[in-house]
């Protein structure tokens, strides 16, 4: 009988930059770590079922999709236009759990607004960096940038993080590095992703023109500014995420604008620098 190899596992961040976990190692396949799940990247496929914190039957399921259907394919079996950040299928992850998004969701039991609706009015609380200073913001009826939570600190931490794997992956090859970034960049700020506080859901509705957000347009400001700060912690150059940030408007936002430098209406811009000059002296 023929004896299947044993694949050599070494460490560091391979498959869209999540960890080869080298003690997972069995004959024929190394795991990497999604954070909910781990994922066997030679057979395309999740090791375990999806779930949810709510129990359910078929999570993040829906039953118009076929493929939604089963809990252990990876992002309905189509690689090369989705990513999972969290090892859930269509579900927006920790984003759901953490303290800003309780808030919101608190606000809208409190005032009658149900999960499907179109938009929050939640006002949210004043942004304060590490030094307690806030930041003004003349678009603000408070005067200073408001968010979901006061605390921006994750944003930097997320993209420090950003920063070690991608140093890592440059030893595998530049091109490796640089599609690591991307994904780290759209998973955390880019159309509802991680800290993009104006849209609230599954960040598969990018793919679908963002349909299903729920829109809080009062954070527009602060979702610019954890670009740039995103970014300057994940070791990028004001030019080249002001040029990214034009990429990804151009693909997945309506407020692309052509017209303007890099493709950026000058409010978005203004903050994308904001955040980058606020990481460069604040954290």
């Amino acid at each position: 009988m023929p004896t299947m190899a044993m694949e050599v596992c070494t460490t560091g961040y391979k498959f869209t930059g999540k960890e080869r976990d080298t003690e997972s190692c069995a004959p024929g396949t190394c795991l990497d770590n999604f954070g909910a799940r781990f994922d066997a990247s030679s057979m395309g496929r999740f090791m375990s079922p999806d779930w949810s914190a709510k129990v359910t039957p078929v999570p993040y399921a829906k039953l118009s999709d076929p493929q939604s259907l089963n809990l252990y394919a990876y992002v309905r079996n189509s690689p090369m236009s989705r990513f999972d950040p969290n090892g859930h299928i269509d579900c927006s992850g920790t984003n759901a759990q953490g303290v800003g998004c309780q808030a919101i969701a608190k606000w809208n039991t409190d005032h009658g607004i149900i999960p499907t609706a179109k938009k929050s009015d939640f006002p949210g609380v004043p942004v304060k960096l590490p030094n307690g200073k806030t930041v003004p913001d003349p678009h603000s009826p408070t005067g200073v940038m408001m968010a979901p939570s006061s605390d921006v600190s994750d944003v930097a931490a997320a993209g420090k993080k950003t920063k070690d794997v991608v140093d890592a992956l440059n030893a595998v090859g530049p091109a490796t590095a640089a599609a690591a970034l991307a994904v780290a960049l759209g998973t955390n700020v880019g159309t509802g992703g991680k800290f993009d506080d104006q849209r609230m859901g599954p960040q598969t509705d990018v793919l679908n023109g963002g349909s299903g957000f729920q829109q809080l347009p009062q954070f527009r400001d602060v979702s610019n500014f954890n670009v740039g700060l995103f970014s300057q912690q994940a070791g990028m150059t004001l030019e080249e995420t002001l040029q990214t940030a034009g990429e990804f408007a151009r693909h997945f936002s309506s407020n692309y604008s052509p017209d303007q430098p890099y493709g950026l209406e000058s409010q978005t811009a203004d903050f994308i620098r904001i955040g980058y000059h606020a990481g460069e002296t604040a954290f």
